[in-house]
């Protein structure tokens, strides 16, 4: 388990005592496989300590060397529900320095719906919508934003970079390789019926289990991302 901080925990030393975080602060960096997925846990409630930003300023130039890296923080930048509230100070403090230093995957939750962007990087020119516009050669995917066990919530909240959204229970599941990672959304309430893989394809996908297909690249979203035609593509 690679645990984020959320807004349940009513400090930081819940977690931190749970899971024996390296750090009580619970924000920390770990690297998986060698050079093949750096991975951040951010603390999105303590963007005002300045002891994180240092830290990630500093870190991120580190780990360049990695195939992929991803950051997870619990409070997205901007929500795909109108009962959350955005969160523009989170993107000054990183949009530009997670897409500056190669993040090709950022993973939030808190608003209980199911979001994924188009490949975007931060943008503040004309066509681009909250700070982003798409990038297909060096974007970043963002998704969430949550709804593993808690309530769905209605969305309202479609951003022209949205690639997909829905209100559902759901998890995603992420394949990384050498040269490439995919990214699948489980339906968890239609998965009732999965059966085990084998001890010797553990990366197989398991015979009933319920994935999201919805979007331009079907049920797997593979990074690096082949250009499509965003307009061209219904988002319910």
């Amino acid at each position: 388990l690679v645990v984020c901080r959320g807004n349940h925990e009513k400090d930081n030393e819940v977690l931190y005592t749970l899971f024996d975080l390296p750090n009580p602060e619970n924000y920390y960096g770990l690297t998986i496989g060698g050079c093949l997925y750096r991975l951040y846990a951010l603390n999105s409630f303590a963007q005002d300590a300045p002891t994180q930003q240092i830290w990630l300023e500093s870190d991120l130039p580190l780990h360049k060397d990695a195939a992929f890296t991803a950051v997870a923080h619990h409070t997205p930048f901007y929500s795909h529900t109108i009962n959350k509230e955005e969160h523009p100070e989170l993107y000054r403090l990183w949009a530009d320095l997670f897409y500056e230093n190669g993040v090709d995957l950022v993973i939030q939750g808190h608003s209980h719906v199911f979001a994924m962007s188009y490949p975007v990087r931060p943008d503040q020119g004309p066509g681009s919508y909250q700070g982003f516009s798409t990038d297909f050669v060096r974007g970043m995917l963002f998704v969430g934003e949550g709804t593993w066990g808690s309530p769905p919530r209605k969305l309202k909240d479609e951003k022209p970079w949205t690639m997909a959204q829905g209100s559902f229970y759901q998890f995603k599941w992420h394949h990384v390789y050498p040269d490439h990672f995919e990214v699948r959304t489980v339906l968890t309430q239609e998965s009732d019926r999965a059966v085990s893989v084998r001890d010797d394809d553990p990366f197989a996908i398991p015979q009933g289990l319920a994935l999201y297909t919805d979007t331009p690249y079907g049920e797997a979203v593979t990074y690096p991302f082949p250009q499509v035609d965003t307009a061209d593509h219904h988002k319910e």
